[in-house]
């Protein structure tokens, strides 16, 4: 099975690289620019089958933050239980936002940038498994 990945990114290099780097580890991606774009492109699935298996999502973004975005993920009982890895520049501030209720959901994952891709990819490989 192939495993496709909804990768939501609004910096095109940083999109491009990771699209790049999870191509190389057999990882295909769906890409979006925020996190309307993303929630766009989930709730036009038609076929569960289709969905993505797990949503990779910079947090800092115009238009819909990744917490948001997890947070819609999380309370439409058709994406509950979709695997989230969020990612942030400033780890620190994402952290103490987390802690603050700007989401009210916890992401699956975390990693701080820059992360060890390895690392990221083995998080997924794992998350897509269970």
């Amino acid at each position: 099975m192939k495993t496709t990945l909804l990768l939501v990114e609004d910096d095109a290099e940083v999109r491009a690289v990771l699209a790049e780097l999870l191509a190389l580890d057999g990882i295909e991606t769906i890409e979006a620019e925020n996190g309307i774009q993303a929630w766009d492109i989930l709730s036009t699935v038609d076929d569960p089958a289709k969905l993505p298996h797990l949503v990779l999502s910079d947090i800092a973004m115009p238009k819909m933050n990744g917490f948001q975005l997890l947070d819609k993920i999380r309370l439409d009982p058709r994406f509950a239980k979709l695997p989230v890895v969020l990612t942030s520049g400033n780890a620190d501030r994402a952290k103490a936002d987390l802690q603050a209720g700007a989401a009210r959901f916890e992401p699956n994952a975390f990693f701080a940038k820059p992360f060890d891709f390895g690392k990221l990819a083995e998080t997924i490989r794992a998350l897509v498994a269970a």
